[in-house]
């Protein structure tokens, strides 16, 4: 089976999936969020917003409105291989995940797919961009993705394998994390995930 390294090599784009801002805390560490609003007030004027890179190049209609409830703060080491969390794919399927600011789309491993029971030769396609070309993968739309005790419905992921994941199977881009308020601190090493009310 060909394997892909997964590539920023699109334009960035803000896609409809909101923007990320980025700012200096108090104590000098760097952090980010989706949320102006949930920035403090002394330090808006200073947040830079961040560019959200797009690993597609087809433009993907959204099969239902996702939706999340719950929270979760996720724990990090600032010198790993990055935000890594483990999560409950519809109820039945727990794989580690990268939490990636820098994706539009959620993107699973092949035999992710097929542990969730997902027939990818019928699936829709869409165009994915790679360091080796562009390429055609199948979508598909989980039903459920929990991650600590926040949940998303609804979310549609790329099926396609990329190489230099190690144990993790899922890619968790903006079209996930958009659906919470979220926050990352680089100083206390967290991500909170607050669904809005």
């Amino acid at each position: 089976m060909k394997t892909w390294i997964l590539a920023a090599v699109i334009a960035a784009s803000t896609s409809g999936q909101g923007t990320v801002y980025r700012w200096t805390g108090p104590d000098g560490s760097v952090r980010a969020s989706n949320s102006l609003s949930a920035i403090p007030e002394g330090y808006r004027s200073s947040a830079v917003e961040m560019k959200v890179v797009s690993i597609t190049q087809g433009h993907l209609e959204p099969v239902q409105k996702g939706f999340a409830k719950g929270r979760a703060t996720i724990g990090f080491t600032p010198s790993g291989r990055g935000l890594e969390a483990r999560a409950i794919f519809n109820g039945r399927a727990s794989r580690m995940a990268i939490m990636d600011t820098g994706s539009d789309m959620v993107a699973i491993t092949t035999k992710l797919a097929r542990a969730l029971g997902y027939d990818t030769a019928k699936s829709r396609k869409t165009w994915v961009a790679t360091s080796s070309g562009r390429v055609q993968v199948p979508v598909v739309l989980l039903e459920k993705v929990k991650v600590g005790g926040a949940e998303a419905f609804g979310v549609q992921a790329v099926v396609m394998d990329f190489e230099g994941r190690g144990p993790v199977s899922a890619l968790m881009g903006m079209n996930f994390l958009s659906l919470f308020v979220f926050e990352i601190d680089s100083g206390s090493g967290t991500m909170t995930l607050v669904a809005p009310n």
